[in-house]
């Protein structure tokens, strides 16, 4: 077994809503809207960057949900070729 079937076993163990809310909406969507009120304080779209991190909050949480979702089905897409090939 190599380290990339080990961590799409383990995404599968811990199950769906540790993957779509903890790692996609909370972990990866946080960091998606701190980086992107950096980006809109850098081009002058947003004059505070902590005024500007909850505005972005919501369009991360979202976008962090579709990346959680995804990387749940891509766990669930290796799970059956690795049964298929068993």
């Amino acid at each position: 077994m190599n380290i990339a079937e080990s961590r799409w076993q383990r995404i599968r163990r811990e199950g769906w809503v540790r993957c779509v809310v903890w790692r996609g909406a909370i972990i990866w969507g946080t960091s998606f809207a701190l980086a992107f009120a950096v980006v809109e304080v850098m081009t002058g779209r947003a004059v505070d960057f902590w005024r500007a991190v909850p505005d972005n909050l919501p369009l991360g949480l979202v976008a962090g949900a579709f990346y959680g979702w995804g990387q749940w089905g891509y766990s669930q897409l290796k799970s059956l070729k690795e049964k298929q090939e068993e």
